[in-house]
């Protein structure tokens, strides 16, 4: 059993469960133990959480780089620029790609200038890298 199946199992019978009498949720214990192999003591911790504590979230602040447009904007001056990697490609951008992309294409916004122009390395990387 992967990992997909053992979470589509584990919501169709953690709401089954907590819902159960004891001796049903004995027996959907067992059930459980035997499908997944999980020992136990660890099968109750486990269906005695919410679906929502089994989910995490990353960590840290919301990506101001996800936003359509400016991926956009970063896509087409990555690709005009030969697809530089991301330290060349931020020394590159007030040089020779912001001036040079709102003469062809379109003047940019305020907010997404300011956006593409105070990018670091480690974030265009992880932006581009996305497929």
């Amino acid at each position: 059993m992967n990992k997909q199946e053992e979470k589509a199992y584990y919501g169709a019978i953690c709401i089954h469960y907590k819902k159960s009498s004891r001796q049903e949720q004995s027996h959907i214990l067992d059930e459980f133990c035997t499908v997944c192999g999980y020992q136990r003591k660890y099968a109750i911790r486990k269906l005695g959480q919410t679906l929502k504590t089994m989910t995490r979230q990353r960590p840290g602040r919301i990506s101001v780089y996800n936003q359509a447009a400016i991926i956009e904007v970063i896509c087409t001056i990555y690709l005009a620029a030969d697809q530089m990697c991301g330290k060349r490609l931020v020394a590159a951008i007030p040089e020779w790609f912001c001036p040079h992309y709102e003469q062809v294409y379109q003047p940019l916004k305020l907010d997404f200038r300011r956006h593409v122009l105070s990018a670091s390395a480690a974030p265009l990387d992880r932006l581009l890298s996305q497929p």
